[in-house]
This record gives C-alpha cells, structure tokens and sequence, in this order.
C-alpha cells in the first residue's frame, strides 16, 4: 500500500495518519466527482446563509424585562414591532436557566443572552408600595423615605440587575409614572413617560438609542411615531393606596 511521507508524519493510502506512533484516521475524497463537488459547494452555501439568517435574527431580537401594567407592556412591544425589531421575553430566558432552581443560575443566563438577542430593554412602572421603615429611619430623610412610594416589583429589579451585567452598553430603561428614585440608575440610558410628555419626542428618543445601540431599525414608516398607544395610561396617574 502506498504512502505518503511528510517529516515524522505518514499517509497511507487507507486514509491513517500515522505521527509519532499515533494513528488518527483521515477520510479523503482522492477522486471527488464534479457532481459531488457542486453539491458539497451548494450544501456549505445553504448553511453560510442559514447562519448569516440566524445572525440577522439576533441582531433585531431585543429581550424585554417588564412587570404587570399589561397596558404599558403591549404598548413597548408593538412600538419595537413597529421598528422592525423582534422583542423577546426575558422572563422565558431566567425560566430556561433555572434547570429545576428556585433562581436562574447567572452563569447560564449570562452566557446564553448574548446568542439569542442583541440588547435589553427594561420597563420600569410604577406597581409596588414601600417606605423605609420608621424604625430605620435617620435624621433628613428624603420625602419618599417618609411616605409609601411606587416602584417596580421586586423580580423587575432584580432582573434589571441582571440585564445590566449582560448588557452594560446596550440597555435600554423606559420608566412610566412616578416612581421612587433609584440611585445607582442615574447613568444609565433611559427615557421617561409622564402624563405631560411630549410622546411624539419620547418616541423618537427610544428609536435613536436602539439604533446607538447598534439595532437594526427601521424607522423608515410613520406607525412607530403613533402616540396613542402610550397616552391617557393608568401608570402616569397611579399613586400608593393609603
């Protein structure tokens, strides 16, 4: 049988390389038909743009974190339809890396955003009433310190926690009505909507930071600039029940 000599390593004519006294066997097509050929070449087209479609995918996939104003969550997700965009639930992601738990492992969730969406956006309303508790309370207390105040609920927080460490740079914070301040949030990108915004400039400015944030979008038509969706909403009027 003939063989093929190449330093210390050799190639038999049954397809063995043989290196150093380890053999690791080699399939070679010697005598590929041109039939094979272009169906081979055809077949690695298909897959190079099955993956650049996928790619194309993630790009305007954007995964939503929100709370239970539905009103408020229909409205965010047909305003990112309407750009052309793809917005995921988050919620199924941290369900999906729980693997049995009571809390997602962060590692997973971590590892696996990234190769489903390109970006995050987190809705922020106003559902939850807390104060600092009076037996904690020190001297010049903020007003919202003193008095029941609204906020998002507990898992809308610790999931924008979350989102943060994956998508540092490509997050996305809508915040809806009067909330209680958050400290560590004043240098992160976000857009407020209050009775008295201009919506027509709100949305403008939710498009502009998806596209800084490197989406895809498509702003192109006029639907994505319809205010009706976001006005006259409960969030912008709800106050803590005393």
């Amino acid at each position: 049988m003939a063989k093929n000599t190449f330093g210390n390593a050799s190639i038999g004519g049954d397809g063995i390389i043989n290196q150093g006294g380890a053999n690791v066997r080699q399939t070679f097509n010697q005598a590929e038909s041109p039939e094979t050929a272009a169906a081979e070449h055809a077949r690695r087209l298909s897959l190079l743009e099955e993956a650049r479609r996928e790619q194309a995918d993630v790009d305007r996939s954007i995964f939503v974190v929100y709370g239970r104003d539905t009103a408020v969550n229909n409205a965010v997700f047909q305003l990112l339809r309407n750009l052309d965009l793809k917005p995921l639930e988050w919620e199924k992601l941290v369900r999906g890396s729980r693997d049995g738990r009571m809390t997602p492992i962060l590692g997973d969730v971590v590892i696996n955003a990234p190769r489903l969406a390109a970006a995050a956006v987190v809705i922020l309303t106003p559902e939850d009433a807390v104060m600092l508790h009076p037996e904690l309370r020190k001297p010049r207390e903020d007003a919202f310190e003193l008095h029941p105040t609204l906020q998002p609920r507990p898992n809308v927080l610790v999931e924008l926690g979350i989102v943060l460490g994956v998508y540092p740079e490509r997050t996305l914070i809508l915040e809806f009505g009067e909330l209680r301040p958050i400290a560590d949030l004043g240098g992160f990108n976000s857009v407020r909507f209050q009775q008295s915004t201009n919506l027509v400039d709100a949305l403008r400015k939710v498009a502009g930071r998806l596209q800084q944030a490197g989406l895809p979008v498509d702003d192109a038509g006029s639907a994505w600039l319809d205010p009706k969706p976001f006005q006259n909403l409960k969030a912008y009027r709800r106050k803590p029940v005393v």
